[in-house]
């Protein structure tokens, strides 16, 4: 039988765990998002579309920051 205080600390464990790759995710994005925006000005886009496109992304626009 599983002691309930290796519960807890496995629960902690996978909250300490999904955190981290939570920040991961974000971090990320944001890379992707400023990657994008560079890419944008190097092929001397309008920002208005640039930042259009980005938040009419499904998967960009899905993610908080």
């Amino acid at each position: 039988m599983t002691d309930l205080s290796d519960l807890s600390a496995m629960s902690s464990d996978g909250q300490v765990e999904l955190e981290l790759a939570i920040e991961d995710l974000q971090a990320y994005r944001q890379r992707l998002v400023q990657d994008l925006i560079s890419m944008g000005h190097k092929l001397k886009l309008p920002k208005a579309k640039v930042d259009r496109d980005l938040n009419e992304h499904p998967e960009i626009r899905g993610l908080t920051s």
